[in-house]
Parts: C-alpha cells; structure tokens; sequence
C-alpha cells in the first residue's frame, strides 16, 4: 500500500493517463487532424507545382490566393474558403 503522502500522486497519475490508455490515443500511432493551414500548405505546394512553379511561397487570405515560387498565383477555391484560414 503507498503512504498517504503519495497517494495523490498515484490518482493524478491515473486521472490522467488511464482515460489515453483505454482510447488507444496515446499508443495507436494515429496522426491528429491537420488544421487548415497545414492542408493549405500541403496542397498549395502541390497546385504551385502543377501551375509550373517551384513551390508554394505564401498564401494571401485577402485574395484568397496562392503566392507560388514565380508568377503563378493560383486562387483557392470558394469551397475551400468557407471557413478562413487567417
């Protein structure tokens, strides 16, 4: 049995860590959600690529624009913008 000193310890312990082990999240290796930024550079980088660019260099929210590597400046789409990454 733990001395009463270090009883809270153990609950707090298990408070938290039991509630990840029984959902797998801690040990599953599955990756979190990408939020919008991450999407919009992953598939920005793709687009500058496809429009003839070296990459994707920035993204310009008030024209919902891609900045690519050169003069492409593809716009992403109206679907796309429904919720606004800036």
């Amino acid at each position: 049995m733990l001395p009463f000193s270090k009883m809270p310890l153990a609950v707090f312990a298990v408070v938290l860590i039991l509630p990840a082990l029984q959902s797998g999240g801690l040990l599953s290796g599955t990756e979190f959600r990408k939020d919008c930024m991450d999407l919009l550079e992953e598939c920005g980088e793709t687009k500058c690529h496809l429009e003839g660019s070296d990459g994707l260099f920035n993204y310009d929210p008030t024209s919902c624009t891609l900045e690519c590597l050169g003069d492409a400046r593809p716009r992403v789409p109206e679907w796309g913008m429904r919720r606004r990454c800036n």
